[in-house]
């Protein structure tokens, strides 16, 4: 089973849709990762001491 007989036949909306899911989806994950490696930053820079800042 090849891209053209998916095609040619009428479930094309079919593979729109699914592309569509499946990209929803890896956003949501890969946002969900970066938002995870943040809140791991965030924490990081609160629990080590702080070198002092000079303007």
């Amino acid at each position: 089973m090849n891209w053209v007989t998916l095609l040619d036949q009428s479930n094309f909306p079919m593979i729109i849709l699914f592309g569509l899911g499946w990209f929803s989806l890896w956003r949501k994950i890969s946002g969900l990762e970066a938002r995870i490696s943040h809140i791991e930053g965030v924490m990081e820079g609160w629990l080590s001491p702080r070198p002092p800042v000079k303007d």
